[in-house]
């Protein structure tokens, strides 16, 4: 569990980065959220990518494939939208053209 503290702290750096808004009802705070859930979760992958993994995509692809065993179904999924990424790639290219 975390300390009262600690999550203070978390809400105050959300507030200040513009992610959440604090209100206050009485003498309760109350956050709510000030981006879309998919707008943090790509913000913080970024983040991630970019300060553990030195902004490249292999070792993290690597560490997510082999520490969660994927199954067949999401394996064949990866490989879709690999797939799906380099039909728009070739798309694109011939645009250009």
């Amino acid at each position: 569990t975390w300390a009262y503290t600690t999550v203070k702290t978390m809400l105050t750096r959300l507030v200040k980065k513009g992610a959440i808004a604090e209100s206050k009802r009485g003498s309760i705070s109350v956050y709510e959220p000030l981006v879309a859930q998919k707008v943090a979760r790509k913000n913080a992958m970024k983040n991630l990518v970019e300060k553990v993994f030195g902004g490249a995509v292999e070792p993290i692809m690597h560490f997510l494939i082999e520490e969660k065993k994927l199954s067949s179904v999401e394996r064949r999924q990866l490989i879709k939208m690999l797939q799906d990424m380099d039909q728009q790639a070739k798309e694109g290219s011939h645009g250009s053209d």
